[in-house]
């Protein structure tokens, strides 16, 4: 008996709010744009906004593929970057480097920062460049 009331409480309750929900009897509400003082028309003051795409436009660029691959490290004069961002694997790296290509020159570059965007004229002077940035 206390299901059957249950149940008949939640669907009088539910016969009684649907009306409002419907918009019926809306309490003062008023749909519509207005209720938030915007209306449609002209933009204020006689100005216009351009809508961009925030995904902007693709800006054509040259290509330029990258470098020959070398062959080997053997007998080549190699720039070799040392960051503050990886003081611990490069090191090994170059002892490594320098054991497996006793013949190679490795220039070793201490820096503090991941070093220059473009090359310069001294590091196209280079065979290769090794550079490790590691967070």
């Amino acid at each position: 008996m206390k299901k059957l009331f249950a149940i008949v409480l939640i669907v009088a309750v539910a016969m009684w709010c649907a009306p409002a929900f419907a918009g019926s009897h809306n309490h003062g509400w008023k749909p519509g744009p207005s209720h938030h003082g915007w209306k449609p028309g002209p933009p204020p003051h006689g100005k216009k906004y351009s809508c961009l795409n925030p995904h902007s436009t693709m800006r054509s660029v040259e290509y330029q593929g990258l470098a020959p691959r070398l062959d080997s490290l053997d007998g080549k004069n190699i720039l070799y970057y040392q960051s503050e961002a990886n003081p611990v694997i490069m090191p090994v790296l170059l002892e490594k480097l320098e054991a497996d290509y006793p013949t190679a020159t490795f220039t070793l570059l201490e820096t503090e920062n991941f070093g220059e965007a473009i090359p310069t004229e001294e590091e196209l002077g280079y065979d290769a460049v090794i550079r490790g940035i590691c967070w």
